[in-house]
């Protein structure tokens, strides 16, 4: 059986595990892969100092180019621990997802560790691919590339991108087959809401989160919007509306009460 290392990065919030991660595991072992996530948001929260992480979520955020040493140091070292856990699956893929543009400086400092020391194949994706790769630390302004995904494949750093929704195209990469949204072909919306997976977070269990009152998960009730705001990015996103069936949410929410003893979720 083929193994896949889903990794999450930084920057995003702690308080609930990420739900890009829960959906896309659920499908790749949809097709008889095994999949682990790697959460490497919370695992550098528990492996540097306070001061660190603060100094660390600046330069994710562009607003300092160079880190001290000392947290160059704090994050290289938790570079090789994380190393460790990931040879010990032993990935025939490794995807990467890129959450939005807060993440494209963590994604650019982790592939530059991690490329050289491993066999796997590589894949990245998430909204924050599509942003400018000239924000990236030392690298030109002048760059030719339009995209960071462009930039990244190009530069030989990942293998495969896939850009908009990863339900369906997910599948297809992975199964070797050419499909919209994969490696700079233009983009469709999921089919099927109703026919995706079930989210698992049996990798990712919300209680070692960090919430404030009680665990709880994001859920996925529709996507699109039926306004079109001009100042919105939504209709670029997801230019149809679509909705889940109200059958499917209710069951989301009870196998996570049952599984994970979550009370709360965030409906998007």
């Amino acid at each position: 059986m083929k193994k896949f290392a889903f990794i999450n990065i930084p920057s995003q919030e702690l308080e609930r595990p990420p739900a890009a991660a829960a959906l896309l595991s659920s499908i790749i072992r949809s097709i008889d892969w095994d999949c682990e996530i790697f959460d490497f948001n919370l695992f550098l929260n528990n492996n540097i100092s306070e001061r660190a992480w603060v100094e660390l979520e600046d330069f994710w955020r562009c607003k300092s180019e160079q880190l001290t040493t000392s947290t160059r140091k704090e994050l290289d070292d938790t570079f090789d621990k994380f190393l460790i856990e990931l040879n010990n699956y032993n990935p025939d893929w490794i995807g990467i997802s890129v959450f939005s543009r807060f993440s494209t400086v963590s994604c650019f400092e982790l592939l530059k560790f991690l490329r050289p020391k491993v066999k796997s194949t590589i894949m990245i994706g998430g909204h924050g691919i599509g942003a400018w790769p000239g924000s990236l630390p030392n690298v030109d302004e002048n760059t030719k590339y339009k995209t960071i995904a462009d930039f990244l494949k190009e530069e030989k750093f990942i293998d495969h991108y896939i850009t908009g929704d990863g339900e369906d195209s997910m599948k297809e990469l992975l199964q070797g087959n050419t499909y919209p949204g994969i490696d700079g072909l233009p983009p469709i919306m999921v089919k099927d809401l109703d026919a995706v997976p079930l989210p698992s977070y049996s990798t990712i269990e919300p209680l070692k989160y960090y919430y404030t009152d009680e665990p709880g998960v994001y859920i996925t009730m529709s996507k699109g919007c039926v306004r079109r705001c001009t100042f919105c990015n939504v209709p670029d996103l997801w230019p149809k509306f679509s909705i889940r069936s109200p059958a499917k949410l209710v069951t989301e929410i009870k196998k996570n009460k049952i599984e994970f003893r979550t009370t709360s979720g965030n409906l998007d």
